[in-house]
């Protein structure tokens, strides 16, 4: 008799770990799915947003919106300093900030070597050439 109850007290304790470990693994699988779930209605809504844009686009001609996007990116590669005379040329790797290359090499010249957006001190072996 009570080696019937040790052999169901065994078959308790490994069911009881069986039982323990499936449910972390549910656990994790459930947790898995959820995050593929919030991914999956993220990307639908993006698509669903894009769909919108195109369809305006297509609706309204498009030329309009291109031109105030090429002009928005015209913006971002000109030089911040010489207000758009130049195009961005160089990097300072101390900060990443990048402009044209003359108003850098005016600072290294003046010696005044500090970036024209951070005022975080540069040297000259800091700037690095861009290549569009």
């Amino acid at each position: 008799m009570e080696k019937q109850i040790v052999d169901v007290r065994a078959k308790l304790n490994s069911s009881e770990q069986t039982v323990a470990t499936l449910m972390q693994r549910s656990e994790r699988e459930l947790a898995s799915l959820e995050a593929e779930k919030a991914a999956r209605v993220k990307a639908e809504s993006t698509a669903q947003a894009l769909k919108k844009k195109c369809e305006r686009l297509v609706r309204e001609g498009g030329a309009t919106d291109l031109q105030a996007e090429v002009d928005a990116y015209k913006h971002v590669l000109n030089c911040n300093v010489c207000q758009g005379e130049r195009q961005k040329a160089v990097i300072i790797t101390r900060c990443w900030h990048m402009f044209c290359e003359e108003c850098v090499q005016k600072r290294i010249a003046s010696r005044a070597r500090k970036c024209p957006g951070c005022s975080l001190a540069f040297a000259e072996s800091d700037v690095q050439r861009l290549y569009w």
